[in-house]
């Protein structure tokens, strides 16, 4: 018949990037599912973008990020914040029908002039939460549409624990020069 099951969608996880293809456009989409390299200045503006948890109240420090295209090779097109307090960074990967969202370039900046202590609470707790099996979701600020989600984010050769008290124990030593800074 030509319409996918549920199961086909589900096992192809082509709705990691099906919000991504309507901001990118049908043409330039099948472009990078190809594996084309288009230039960068092929590609739309992007609206702020807001990064969340499925199940979690919002992470005030990840709403309304702005994310430009950084790079584009092979259909994999990179998007990077800029001038934020957050550091993150998403891959689109158009021939894997994939999102990846690069926790080791997940970072916040302490010496940005717009730190606060909401964000820097923010911040751990989102981290510790996508580390339990979080769910991660990607929408557009503007309009509240979800434009990507995928499945419970699996750590591997990860000691939990010993990851969980090392983020604490960093949270309460940032928090802790804030407030002496803020004085």
């Amino acid at each position: 018949m030509g319409v996918p099951s549920l199961q086909t969608i589900w096992a192809k996880h082509t709705y990691e990037l099906a919000g991504f293809k309507e901001l990118l456009g049908s043409e330039l989409s099948e472009r990078l599912a190809k594996g084309e390299s288009p230039a960068l200045t092929e590609f739309p503006p992007l609206p702020p973008l807001t990064l969340n948890l499925k199940e979690h109240e919002p992470y005030k420090c990840l709403e309304g990020l702005h994310f430009i295209v950084t790079a584009c090779r092979d259909g994999i097109v990179t998007l990077e914040t800029r001038d934020h307090v957050i550091a993150a960074r998403l891959d689109l990967n158009f021939p894997a029908e994939s999102l990846e969202f690069s926790i080791e370039e997940f970072a916040i900046d302490f010496n940005h002039w717009r730190i606060t202590r909401k964000q820097i609470e923010s911040f751990y707790n989102f981290y510790m939460d996508y580390l339990a099996n979080g769910r991660l979701q990607v929408f557009d600020s503007l309009t509240g549409d979800r434009l990507s989600h995928k499945l419970n984010f699996i750590p591997m050769n990860i000691d939990l624990r010993a990851t969980f008290e090392t983020l604490k124990i960093q949270e309460l030593v940032q928090l802790s020069r804030h407030a002496l800074d803020s004085h």
